[in-house]
């Protein structure tokens, strides 16, 4: 099997047209039901991966499976080209275009259809991790082939992706935070700027304590950390 490119948390692998998916650190098993009910919930009506898996707690067992480890994920593979590795061919606006308009199919979906509480009113679809970094596109970058990851999906307030997205953007790609505009404009809707940024800083700490949590010695959790305090310091 193939280790993918841009797989960060998970072990996330190829092997012929079958991507398999191993979640790993705190609450995996909850997590892969999530992405496993969200892909069933997505497909359809929003660009993602078909779900080869049974839907999760189909054996009567949960996620666990047998020896309480959790069983992988399985999606077939998209053939397609990664939406961050269009950035350095000059395709930033064209990229966040398309991604303002998938987020809008995205929070179009019913969130009732996530596991837990019903939603409150006002809520959407929250994928919970959207950004350049989940989405895979056609080479040109006009259209969204998939959106991946759907692990961190939930019922909230639709400034949550929208200010996520900006974070990836400002954080990894600060030379193209003008192409910002042309995803805003694409999506609809440009919340305030301190809506914005107090969303940005509550999902920072929320992934440093997940890593604080899993790993408090790694590199990657010092990183969250900076991250984390970086964020709290921006101003619009």
């Amino acid at each position: 099997m193939t280790g993918l490119t841009h797989s960060y948390t998970n072990d996330t692998r190829r092997s012929g047209g079958v991507v398999v998916k191993h979640h790993l650190g705190p609450g995996a098993a909850r997590r892969r039901d999530t992405e496993a009910l969200a892909l069933r919930a997505a497909a359809g009506s929003v660009p993602v991966p078909a779900l080869l898996d049974p839907a999760p707690g189909a054996d009567g067992r949960g996620s666990e499976g047998l020896g309480g480890t959790v069983p992988p994920l399985r999606t077939a593979f998209v053939e397609a080209v990664h939406a961050k590795d269009l950035w350095a061919r000059g395709c930033a606006e064209q990229v966040m275009a398309a991604c303002g308009r998938v987020l809008r199919l995205v929070h179009a979906l019913d969130p009732a259809l996530l596991p837990g509480p019903g939603p409150l009113s006002g809520q959407v679809f929250v994928h919970g991790d959207f950004g350049p970094n989940n989405v895979l596109m056609e080479p040109c970058g006009g259209r969204v082939v998939a959106v991946l990851d759907w692990e961190w999906a939930h019922p909230g307030a639709p400034v949550e992706d929208l200010a996520w997205c900006e974070w990836v953007v400002r954080t990894y790609h600060p030379g193209e935070v003008g192409a910002l505009e042309a995803f805003f404009a694409a999506y609809g809707v440009r919340p305030a700027w301190a809506e914005r940024h107090a969303w940005m800083v509550r999902r920072c700490e929320e992934v440093a304590a997940f890593w604080e949590e899993w790993r408090p010695l790694s590199p990657t959790t010092g990183v969250r950390r900076a991250q984390s305090a970086a964020t709290r310091a921006w101003r619009g």
